[in-house]
């Protein structure tokens, strides 16, 4: 019973962390696409988006006048839209617990106290048990 409480409340936290997925328009305004946007480089002018779990990188050029804002925008500011990194985690269920955690980095030999770059873009948890 007790395992089961368990991998319910796993999975019930996986199912409620939201997507920051955005629907995405053609310059002419004639095809969409859903995407959740990764990153831009202002040199090649290409965005990085994640469509159907696999990264595709897309020419600004053809994007909407709206999406090209968003673009310059997010990456003036960071993919999350936020300078403010426990406020980014605070957005989500796991981020929230993380931003309270004390986080430890394993550097070869011992452990010592770690801190978050960035919002994490995907959280693993390990469970392991002995009965």
């Amino acid at each position: 019973m007790k395992r089961l409480l368990i991998h319910t409340a796993i999975i019930a936290v996986f199912a409620t962390t939201t997507l920051h997925a955005r629907t995405w328009t053609s310059a002419d305004g004639k095809k969409t696409f859903e995407g959740d946007f990764r990153s831009f480089d202002p040199g090649s002018k290409t965005v990085s988006v994640v469509i159907g779990g696999r990264m595709t990188k897309i020419s600004l050029a053809i994007l909407s006048t709206e999406d090209q804002d968003y673009v310059t925008n997010a990456a003036k500011s960071g993919a999350s839209g936020s300078k403010d990194l426990t406020a980014d985690l605070e957005k989500t269920k796991m981020g929230a617990i993380f931003a309270k955690a004390k986080l430890k980095k394993f550097d070869g030999k011992t452990f010592k106290a770690a801190e978050m770059a960035k919002v994490p873009e995907y959280y693993v948890l390990y469970y392991s048990a002995s009965w």
